[in-house]
């Protein structure tokens, strides 16, 4: 198990902890009388709020697209995925990525360029939580209403809160959250490379591969993941010079990244010069050139590209057949799991080729078994 599946399990049972705190907080308060027993009567108002918090949730973003002009081209709730096909309204069953995430929306702009704002659709979930916790404890205040109800109200804004919390965090957890999107939207060209994002997705959903896709120069959390397309189609056309071009771009300019993004793209930088230099040049530009951490970080990360270079490492530089082993080992079942089609043929082409020089670097050909 990876890293980050860990960090989604251990998100996913601090959530169901903190709901079942909250709503038995709120029961233990009022001192509710059920004619079922406690744990059940919680049980219930949780899973039900759950559901209503999707809905009301949902329905804010797909509002607040309307507003930011916007058109929804995908809607799975709990599974029940309706999504748009040539213009036509079809269905299937999907999965969603985060444990404890029950629903997904996506859009595309309706105008291109910066005319189309994202910062609607990810603020209108908020805005309308908070509108049905106003219903809510309007119902609460309803003296006619039973208790049970109103009590459920409370516990659906417990439950609520917290699942808000989930997806306005302003960080990355096991999904690409409102709060991790709206701090990406710093400026209006973070808003116009989202907006390029979610085309380029919708497009890669369609089976429909852009011819280019333009480069940012001013680097950001945002503009990078556009980068990263461009980066995968030059590869893809063999333009190694053009690709290791925006490598250089990204470390030029990486000042508002996280280390862990900077890092691999230094480990990319170094697979240029093992593909261009000779084996002399390579190895000292490793030594000397990468500090011990970036050493460190390329021989301990899972990332599918970082594998590749720390095959090359292991095998050219370090002529190492266990560590070469270590960098093979279930990559081919990680490689076929890549959801973006470009990106899944150029690793897979890319991986191979590195194979062939490790074994030829080390004269064998033992490794591939292991692939």
């Amino acid at each position: 198990m990876e890293k980050n599946e860990f960090g989604s399990i251990f998100i996913c049972l601090i959530m169901f902890i903190l709901m079942y705190l909250a709503s038995i907080t709120v029961v233990g308060i009022i001192d509710v009388e059920t004619s079922i027993p406690k744990y059940a009567y919680i049980l219930i108002c949780g899973v039900i709020s759950v559901v209503l918090f999707t809905i009301v949730y949902e329905l804010g973003h797909i509002i607040g697209a309307k507003i930011g002009k916007y058109k929804c081209v995908f809607f799975n709730l709990f599974g029940l995925c309706f999504y748009k096909d040539n213009e036509k309204w079809r269905f299937k069953f999907k999965g969603f990525d985060g444990i404890f995430s029950f629903s997904e929306t996506r859009f595309i702009p309706i105008e291109t360029g910066k005319k189309s704002n994202p910062a609607h659709f990810l603020r209108g979930g908020i805005v309308s939580f908070f509108v049905s916790v106003v219903i809510g404890f309007l119902i609460y205040m309803i003296q006619p209403i039973p208790q049970v109800i109103r009590s459920g109200a409370l516990i659906y804004f417990a439950v609520g809160l917290i699942l808000l919390l989930y997806n306005v965090i302003p960080m990355k957890t096991d999904i690409l959250n409102d709060g991790y999107r709206l701090k990406l939207l710093g400026s209006k060209e973070n808003a116009e490379a989202y907006n390029d994002f979610m085309r380029i997705e919708s497009n890669n959903r369609k089976d429909m591969a852009d011819e280019e896709f333009k480069v940012y120069e001013k680097i950001t959390p945002m503009t990078v993941l556009i980068n990263r397309y461009a980066y995968y189609k030059r590869l893809a056309n063999n333009d190694l010079t053009g690709a290791e071009e925006i490598v250089d771009l990204i470390l030029k300019d990486s000042k508002a990244l996280d280390s862990n993004t900077i890092y691999r793209y230094r480990i990319q930088k170094l697979y240029f010069v093992i593909m261009t230099k000779s084996k002399e040049e390579a190895s000292e530009y490793y030594w000397k050139e990468m500090n011990s951490y970036d050493r460190k970080f390329l021989a301990k990360d899972n990332y599918i590209p970082s594998k590749r270079v720390y095959l090359l490492v292991s095998s050219i530089i370090n002529e190492s057949f266990s560590e070469s082993k270590i960098a093979i080992e279930g990559m081919k079942k990680r490689i076929n799991k890549i959801v973006d089609k470009t990106e899944k043929e150029v690793e897979s082409a890319l991986y191979t080729k590195c194979l062939e020089m490790a074994e030829e670097a080390l004269k064998s050909n033992e490794l591939t078994k292991y692939f």
